[in-house]
Parts: structure tokens; C-alpha cells; sequence
């Protein structure tokens, strides 16, 4: 299976892994959004 090429504007590949510092940031931050219901149907 090939890598589908990234399209849009900016056409790079973007890293979403972040580090264990930044992990607990990111998780803070999280919490403070909006919780949105979803359902199979």
C-alpha cells in the first residue's frame, strides 16, 4: 500500500507524536474543550 501524498496548502508531511513534556500540556489543554457526542448511526 503506498503513502498518499499530503495535499492542501501546505503539501508537508506534519509530525503529531509529541514528547512526555509536551504530552501533559497538550492533555491540560484538551480537557478544556468541547465535548461533542457521537454515535454509530
Amino acid at each position: 500500500m503506498a503513502l498518499v501524498r499530503p495535499h492542501g496548502k501546505d503539501r508537508t508531511l506534519k509530525v503529531l507524536l509529541v514528547h512526555d513534556e509536551e504530552k501533559e500540556e497538550q492533555l491540560k489543554r484538551a480537557e478544556g474543550l468541547k465535548k461533542v457526542p457521537i454515535n454509530s448511526r
